[in-house]
């Protein structure tokens, strides 16, 4: 276990470990996701609720759309990842590489990515998403170095262009810890991932920030 300290007080980070279990687990549902979509497309009757459903969906994947926006995600990136253990302290800058690819024709983005925390090797995947009928975002997360064997869940309120989400995970022995996530492509080639602890008094502090640059073939 990482002992992670805020203000004096001593926080478990998550263990180090499974990046491989994980990163395999994560891939396996979504690739079994997309199979299962598309036999159910085979099968299923065009309903009128399902009808709707479609017209919402190809909105939201029209320009200006909040499943357009998730596709400009989509590509090669790459960039530094910087990591704080104690407010204002940093831990690490790190190089880093990503890909995003869309999933279920464009319904969801799968990020996954690698790079280093001192020294060491770390790896991760992330899918993001936004759900019409809740009007939200949300995201399934897993890391190689900050969430062990868990999958972070997390979701928000759709606002502005940012992806935003608030998640959680345990800090036994006291209350579970926030971390919050925002997705921000100030330009079309320019892509900037920031988490935040969020401490159980509500204080914010950032914990990781991905800048990533698009990475162009040849």
């Amino acid at each position: 276990m990482v002992c992670v300290r805020f203000e004096g007080r001593a926080v478990r980070a998550r263990s180090r470990d499974c990046s491989i279990t994980q990163a395999g687990a994560l891939r396996g549902v979504v690739l079994g996701a997309e199979f299962m979509y598309a036999l159910a497309r085979r099968r299923r009757p065009q309903g009128a609720c399902e009808h709707m459903s479609k017209l919402s969906f190809e909105q939201s994947k029209s320009e200006g759309g909040i499943h357009h926006r998730l596709g400009l995600l989509v590509g090669e990136w790459e960039g530094t990842t910087r990591t704080w253990f104690e407010p204002g302290k940093l831990a690490d800058e790190s190089p880093c590489r990503g890909t995003i690819r869309p999933a279920l024709d464009g319904r969801f983005v799968v990020h996954e990515y690698e790079g280093s925390l001192q020294g060491k090797p770390m790896a991760g995947m992330a899918i993001h998403g936004y759900h019409i009928d809740a009007d939200r975002y949300e995201t399934a997360w897993i890391d190689s170095f900050h969430n062990g064997t868990a999958i972070m869940f997390s979701k928000g309120a759709a606002g502005d262009q940012a992806h935003r989400v608030l998640g959680s995970y345990g800090a036994p022995p006291g209350p579970a810890w926030g971390w919050r996530t925002e997705i921000e492509q100030p330009e079309p080639d320019r892509l900037v991932i920031t988490h935040y602890n969020v401490m159980p008094d509500g204080q914010e502090a950032k914990a990781v920030e991905t800048v990533y640059q698009r990475r162009r073939a040849g």
